[in-house]
């Protein structure tokens, strides 16, 4: 009796220390406390790990460690691959090839610290806690500002001070904030070597009254430019490109976009920029997120296609060159490169293709062509690395839609049983294949 009760509390304690971790894949940002959101993002051979490895490498599975990170945050795993939308949102907040990797954002999805590695201790996650907390508290005072510039009550100083904080947090998303700065800006303005710099810090938009005050003093915009360009980064020309691309999209400016597309590549590109003069990925982009889908794929073949000619021995050898490049950035930054925090480099031209084919299953495209195109993608894909089961699920999604129903149901048979197939993926996969047999997909 006392050996069955002491398992019922042990069975508990374990369970209270692990209640407020969420291990479904999925992120869930608001909540009612507005507390902070800690993202454990591990690498899939996480799940081929015995429990005693699992709980050296995850701080949710250590009581300790879980302890403390589920008091103070709400607490997630995502395995990478479970959950493509989560990647690629990581991605974008500066995800490293090693994992795992922590993230921590506020209720709004606000990125406010970071770190990777095998994290053992409290104390690490204490460090990161209050990184987290000093920047949510910044970030918290900025939401004023952004209120009274959407409501047009920000005053020239309170714009001023709002940029210099974005900039300061890394930041670089200013172009309107000081467009809007320009205009209240008076004659003698031009003269201050200190709003000249902000000017150039923020990224005026090309075109724009900003960029007009900010070389209106010539002499002055020459000697600030040869003494400050090389002390920040991004560049001056690659904040302002980056927020003329912005604007430009969002106020759907064919011309605008065009010009920074030009200027893009004639800045970052100049090798190809006279036999192209505009940068496709500028140009995808912009068609991408005004949902002019015709042109976004059209761009895609464009820049992709040169992939098709890609080998076997190419392929490998681009896969080589950076899975070397991933162990000297770890040897640099110190990481101990152990089997369940390092993911593999491997796939870089297949993957690419996949994504590609995966655009044309997304966007539903039914033009005959496309749909031949995304099938010769796939094939390639599979070509180049035959255990590519996204290239192989999307090849069965494109067969399908083609109409070649059979084919579909068994590329997509190949695909749920292909090694190394994440378990939620499988799901999916499998409730698909249903769909394929009935006839029933969208």
């Amino acid at each position: 009796m006392k050996k069955h009760c002491l398992l019922i509390f042990f069975c508990f304690s374990c369970w209270s220390a692990f209640a407020q971790i969420d291990t479904s894949g999925r992120v869930i940002f608001s909540n009612p406390s507005n507390k902070l959101i800690f993202i454990e993002f591990q690498s899939p051979s996480y799940y081929k790990e015995s429990s005693n490895k699992v709980a050296k490498f995850s701080p949710l599975a250590n009581k300790e460690t879980a302890d403390f990170l589920s008091e103070n945050f709400l607490c997630f795993r995502s395995i990478l691959g479970d959950n493509p939308k989560l990647t690629s949102f990581l991605a974008k907040k500066g995800q490293r090839s090693t994992l795992p990797k922590y993230f921590v954002f506020d209720s709004d999805s606000n990125f406010l610290a970071s770190d990777f590695g095998t994290l053992s201790k409290v104390t690490d996650f204490q460090i990161l806690r209050d990184s987290a907390v000093k920047k949510a508290k910044t970030l918290n005072f900025l939401k004023v500002y952004k209120a009274k510039f959407t409501n047009n009550t920000i005053t020239k100083q309170e714009l001023k001070h709002f940029i210099e904080i974005k900039l300061k947090l890394q930041q670089f998303d200013n172009g309107e904030l000081i467009e809007k700065f320009a205009e209240q800006m008076v004659e003698s303005d031009s003269d201050d070597p200190e709003i000249l710099l902000l000017i150039m810090r923020s990224g005026p938009i090309s075109g724009g009254l900003a960029i007009k005050k900010e070389v209106a003093n010539k002499e002055l915009y020459l000697s600030t430019l040869k003494k400050e360009y090389k002390n920040y980064s991004p560049s001056f020309t690659k904040r302002s490109i980056d927020n003329t691309i912005a604007y430009a999209t969002k106020t759907k400016n064919f011309d605008l976009i065009r010009s920074a597309a030009r200027s893009y590549q004639y800045h970052f590109h100049r090798s190809v920029y006279k036999k192209e003069p505009f940068n496709s990925w500028v140009m995808m982009g912009y068609y991408k997120n005004i949902k002019d889908t015709t042109n976004y794929l059209n761009y895609l073949f464009k820049t992709y296609d040169k992939f098709l000619l890609i080998t076997l021995d190419s392929a490998k050898k681009r896969d080589a060159e950076l899975t070397e490049k991933v162990k000297q950035q770890n040897s640099a930054t110190g990481v101990t490169t152990v089997k369940i925090s390092s993911k593999p480099v491997e796939g870089y031209f297949s993957n690419a293709l996949s994504y590609v084919a995966s655009q044309i299953v997304k966007y539903k495209a039914k033009d005959p062509n496309y749909l031949t195109k995304g099938i010769e993608y796939c094939q390639h894909a599979l070509l180049l690395a035959p255990g590519n089961y996204q290239s192989k699920v999307a090849l069965a999604q494109l067969l399908y839609q083609s109409g070649f129903y059979y084919e579909a149901e068994k590329m997509q048979r190949e695909a749920i049983n292909n090694f190394g197939v994440p378990a939620s993926s499988k799901l999916r996969y499998t409730a698909d294949l249903q769909k394929i047999i009935n006839r029933t997909m969208e």
